[in-house]
């Protein structure tokens, strides 16, 4: 009885979706078996809703009806996963249809496959549309992503067009990369295992066990997770700078991911909210490390230069090999998306992964594509390291003449400056990857590249070399002075943040107004805490 309600009651919805999206003709261009599983779904759609319609004329269903639609079920469920289109949220600017993964997954019938389609509204994909609607379908596993196309363009009524499919499920074969670093693996862990427990026997060292020991998860557990005092000299305060920054960068990319839900409007709206510039300038949070990398260690650094690219590269390549072999593998619903980068990504590690090995991948051309570039995210080391190279003239230049140093580190600012100037006259860029301007270049171009994130380095290297220098000698304020200096940094702050709140609602900004807010805003920021936060906490 409850089956019957089911049928009679739910179906008639999802019957209505098939006959409101498609319209029954012979299928072609696809090959034999997508062919055949994708004409058994329509046969079965057309079986479904004939029986189900007697059923409900009659309202009642014989026994030999319930078989014949429960035998067809699967076509209901197959359909009843596809995106509405259009739906709900439609004056909210709604770019994804989205349906039911799992209900997808669930058909028996065959294998099927959740994927997205891309469409566009006319007859072409070459409709001039930059944001293309995203549809949630489920067809048959033996059709490709091209065929799914083929399918969606020859049964829709749609004044729309499908232009490209992305799939939740693909399949991948097991190489011979991923058997050897999944060996690799095993063996690093059969390593730290045995290191482990012979550290925490504590059996007498000797050169081997020494070595041995450095892979122990006990020892490097204890040193990670250590309480204890830092050395004497080291500034307590760059602990809570790293935590605010770390945690301002991760809510940053968080809520930089409004463009992949369902709506467009919300995003549209959110630079319209003053608070909201907090998240949307988060891009000075990366500032602030250049700051603090050169405060940290401002003199003995440069006797580590291969300390550093040993202590960072194994880890680094580690991960890129982890994510090359194995990101293939990591499919689902969020894989169904032309924003997923791991499969791409993966891919391009594969040919470009010396790049990262020697710190140049942020030079690359594709870097501002995030699809065709090997794990995006380590362009800041790139940048980090590649400041690192010049560190050690500003350096020597402090240490020989205080003059001669602060000259340099006023010409790398000025020169920092004028290139910003140069490259926003001659491509247009946007002040901050979200009002008026070019956007494609604003990464590949401004963003990460070294000779434009220089200054707050510079300026970091200063005040290192000072907190070095005269750091024992603590600066003492009366409470007016302190308390101008605290205004002082706060409107600083407060125009590094909000500065763009009129731009990023419409407001006009000449390339010229657009290049001087990028220059200064992290020039300000960067004298914010280097000049003021460092030197008096």
């Amino acid at each position: 009885m409850m089956t019957s309600f089911l049928f009679l009651f739910f179906i008639p919805s999802s019957l209505a979706l098939y006959n409101n999206v498609f319209q029954t003709k012979p299928l072609r261009n696809l090959s034999t078996q997508c062919q055949n599983e994708t004409d058994t779904w329509l046969n079965s759609i057309e079986i479904f809703a004939t029986v189900s319609l007697e059923c409900l004329v009659k309202k009642n269903c014989s026994l030999e009806e319930l078989k014949v639609l429960e035998d067809n079920l699967y076509a209901i469920q197959q359909i009843d996963s596809f995106g509405q289109f259009p739906g709900p949220g439609l004056l909210e600017l709604k770019t994804l249809y989205d349906g039911s993964y799992q209900e997808c997954q669930e058909v028996e019938k065959y294998q099927t496959n959740y994927c997205y389609l891309l469409i566009r509204p006319g007859t072409s994909c070459e409709t001039p549309f930059e944001l293309p609607l995203r549809l949630a379908v489920c067809l048959p596993y033996s059709c490709s992503p091209t065929e799914m196309v083929e399918v969606f363009n020859q049964l829709t009524i749609y004044p729309f067009t499908a232009c490209s499919a992305y799939c939740a499920r693909n399949e991948v074969k097991k190489d011979t990369s991923f058997w050897g670093y999944s060996i690799f693996l095993m063996v690093i862990a059969g390593i730290a295992i045995l290191a482990s427990l012979l550290d925490f026997l504590g059996l007498k060292n000797t050169p081997f066990l020494k070595i041995l020991y450095s892979f122990s998860l006990w020892t490097n557990a204890e040193l990670l997770l250590s309480v204890k005092d830092h050395k004497p000299g080291f500034i307590k305060s760059l602990d809570c700078l790293r935590f605010f920054s770390i945690f301002w960068v991760v809510t940053g990319h968080s809520f930089s991911y409004f463009i992949l839900g369902d709506t467009l409007k919300p995003a549209l709206d959110f630079p319209k909210h003053f608070w909201n510039h907090l998240l949307l300038n988060a891009y000075v949070s990366v500032d602030t490390f250049f700051i603090i990398e050169m405060i940290s260690n401002p003199v003995t650094w440069i006797l580590f230069y291969v300390h550093r690219y040993l202590r960072l590269t194994p880890p680094v390549m580690f991960f890129i090999g982890f994510f090359t072999v194995y990101a293939p593998y990591i499919q689902g619903s969020f894989a169904a998306s032309e924003l997923n980068a791991l499969s791409a990504q993966a891919n391009a590690c594969r040919t470009y992964w010396w790049q990262n090995l020697l710190y140049i991948n942020n030079f690359d051309s594709s870097a501002g594509d995030n699809l065709n570039t090997c794990y995006g995210v380590t362009w800041y080391l790139a940048v980090d390291t590649q400041l690192y190279l010049i560190a050690p003239v500003v350096l020597v230049s402090l240490y020989v003449s205080f003059a001669a140093g602060v000259t340099l580190v006023m010409a790398g600012c000025v020169g920092s400056i004028t290139a910003t100037y140069i490259l926003y006259g001659n491509y247009d860029i946007q002040a901050d990857g979200i009002g008026e301007g070019n956007q494609d270049n604003f990464f590949d171009i401004i963003y990460s590249k070294p000779w434009i994130r220089c200054p707050p380095y510079l300026i970091g290297i200063l005040n290192g070399y000072l907190l070095a220098t005269y750091g024992s000698r603590r600066i003492r304020l009366n409470w007016a002075l302190s308390l101008v200096g605290w205004l002082t940094a706060f409107i600083i702050a407060g125009f590094c943040l909000s500065a763009t709140y009129d731009y990023d609602k419409g407001s006009h900004w000449s390339w010229f107004t657009r290049a001087s807010f990028y220059n200064f805003h992290r020039i300000g920021w960067s004298f914010l805490f280097a000049g003021w936060y460092l030197l008096t906490i």
